[in-house]
C-alpha cells in the first residue's frame, strides 16, 4: 500500500492586533499523519492534491454570525439600537462580558446588556473587533473606540 506522509505544525505569522491592512491573520500549517494513508485518500495520487486552501477564516465566519444574529442568546442595547450577540463569544473575548455572564448578575438573567456610555456606531466596531479582530472607520473614531475597547 502506498502511503502519503503529511507533517503538521501550526504557527501564527502575526498576532491578532498586528494583522495586515485587511485584518487577515496568516497561519502556516504542516501536517503529519501517522499510520497508513492510501495514496488515493485525497482522490488523486499526487501530494499536491492534499493541499487545502481556504480563503475564509473562522473570524470571518464569526463576523458573519454577528451580522446574521443566528443563534444569538443575548441582546446588547445601546440607545435605541439593539445588537443580537452570543454570550460565549463575548465572554471568551472580553473579561468584562465574561464577569457579567458568569456571575448572578441582571445581564445574565435577563439576557440583556444595556450600555449607556458608548455610541451605537462605536459599539458596532467594538463588537466587530470582539467577533473578528477587525475594525472599520478607525481613523474617524479612534479616541471613542479606544475608550470603549478599554472598558469592554
Amino acid at each position: 500500500m502506498n502511503v502519503i506522509t503529511i507533517e503538521f505544525e501550526c504557527t501564527y505569522t502575526c498576532a491578532p492586533i498586528h494583522c495586515d491592512s485587511n485584518g487577515n491573520i496568516t497561519v502556516n500549517c504542516k501536517f503529519t499523519f501517522h499510520g497508513s494513508v492510501p495514496r488515493n485518500y485525497f482522490g488523486d495520487s499526487s501530494l499536491e492534491s492534499a493541499t487545502i486552501s481556504s480563503k475564509t477564516s473562522i473570524l470571518d465566519e464569526y463576523e458573519k454570525l454577528l451580522g446574521s444574529a443566528k443563534f444569538s442568546d443575548v441582546t446588547i442595547v445601546v440607545g435605541e439600537k439593539k445588537f443580537p450577540a452570543h454570550m460565549n463569544i463575548l465572554a471568551a473575548r472580553s473579561p468584562v462580558f465574561s464577569a457579567m455572564f458568569e456571575h448572578d448578575m441582571l445581564e445574565s438573567k435577563k439576557k440583556i446588556v444595556k450600555i449607556s456610555d458608548v455610541k451605537p456606531e462605536i459599539m458596532t466596531e467594538v463588537l466587530r473587533f470582539i467577533y473578528s479582530s477587525k475594525v472599520k472607520n478607525l481613523t474617524e473614531s479612534t479616541t471613542e473606540l479606544l475608550a470603549a475597547a478599554d472598558k469592554y
